[in-house]
């Protein structure tokens, strides 16, 4: 059994973890806290697993993984006692999603104090860092908008088929991708019934996140992105969509089995290639939905292609408390300690939800 603490653990990501693992044959939760340390059985609607309290230094120490599920600049503050003793992290906030310390600075407008730490920890998208996860003692789960963009866009720029300076994307989100804290004039839940709430578009740390790994993937040229989070009246989900122009002419087939092959062994990833349906003007079939993925760790890809513009359109759908971040931290946990990676992870779609 691999034991498990969980820092965090009243917000929205924090309990969806809380929830998972407490399902999973491989973890013993020794302790739950939220961020001002408070007991998990002050906050938590599902059953605890133990009581957990107020916890010592040493009990934090006794874990295998720690689960962080903190504001920004909360990990900073507990990231270097942890990795002393031994314990490996697995970071659900923003604070170590970076390379690039003058961009992290510059979307959170403020200093980052543990930079050194950056060396030691690996991007968590498992279809693209799968071998330095599992040698990994620090991981650092991606944000919601940055893992439906990054899976679906890359396959185009691996195989250096689209224009890297101008790629848009448009990410339409659940309210609970912000987190439980109430912002009255744009996340509370109530206001996207009646306005499409946008976050800002500059600076936005997904944007920086797709940038660093999409430039990695591609062996000539920097990927320049521009990202335009919205938030829609539903709890929990995320459907990007990617604009990309062609550098050339490319036959919808071997679009179709550039994807194909590219998530051929990716149990969580499912790409969807149903033909449209030819007597109708509007088109439903082919695309990704939100609610094939609810409450599950898959994420759902398919594209259109404008053969007279030479431009793709990339759509992927994930939940925003799963594949977006709580379910894909377990299967980062499952990685890292060698166990099955769909393991506790076995959910399909609710529908509805």
């Amino acid at each position: 059994m691999v034991k498990v603490g969980i820092y965090g653990a009243s917000s929205y990501i924090g309990r969806e973890v809380s929830r998972i693992l407490l399902e999973h044959p491989q973890v013993e939760i020794l302790w739950t806290l939220d961020s001002n340390k408070n007991s998990n059985q002050n906050f938590h609607p599902h059953p605890a697993s133990s009581d957990s309290g107020n916890i010592d230094l040493g009990e934090v120490a006794a874990c295998d993984v720690v689960f962080l599920a903190l504001p920004s600049g909360g990990a900073m503050n507990v990231a270097q006692f942890l990795l002393t003793n031994g314990v490996k992290i697995i970071d659900l906030g923003t604070d170590f999603r970076l390379k690039n310390r003058l961009n992290w600075e510059r979307s959170h407008g403020q200093t980052h104090w543990c930079w050194h730490l950056t060396e030691r920890v690996i991007y968590g998208i498992p279809e693209l860092h799968r071998n330095e996860i599992k040698k990994s003692k620090f991981i650092a789960n991606p944000g919601g908008f940055a893992s439906a963009s990054i899976l679906s866009l890359s396959p185009l720029i691996k195989a250096d088929l689209v224009e890297p300076d101008k790629i848009v994307v448009y990410g339409l989100s659940g309210t609970s991708n912000i987190g439980n804290e109430i912002d009255v004039s744009h996340t509370h839940h109530p206001e996207p019934r009646t306005k499409a709430a946008d976050r800002r578009e500059i600076d936005l740390l997904d944007t920086y996140e797709i940038e660093e790994q999409l430039s990695s993937l591609s062996d000539r040229e920097k990927v320049s992105v521009s990202l335009t989070p919205i938030y829609v009246p539903i709890n929990r989900g995320i459907l990007a969509i990617s604009h990309c122009f062609l550098k050339s002419k490319i036959p919808r087939q071997d679009l179709t089995h550039l994807y194909m092959d590219f998530f051929k062994n990716e149990y969580f990833i499912k790409f969807l290639y149903l033909p449209k349906e030819s007597k109708n003007t509007w088109q439903y079939l082919p695309y990704s939905w939100i609610s094939a993925v609810a409450k599950t760790n898959f994420c759902y890809v398919s594209f259109d292609l404008d053969e007279n513009r030479d431009r793709i359109t990339v759509f992927s759908v994930l939940d925003s408390l799963g594949k977006g971040s709580a379910q894909l931290a377990v299967q980062n946990f499952n990685i890292l300690f060698e166990l099955e990676e769909s393991l506790g992870l076995p959910r399909s779609g609710f529908a509805p939800y």
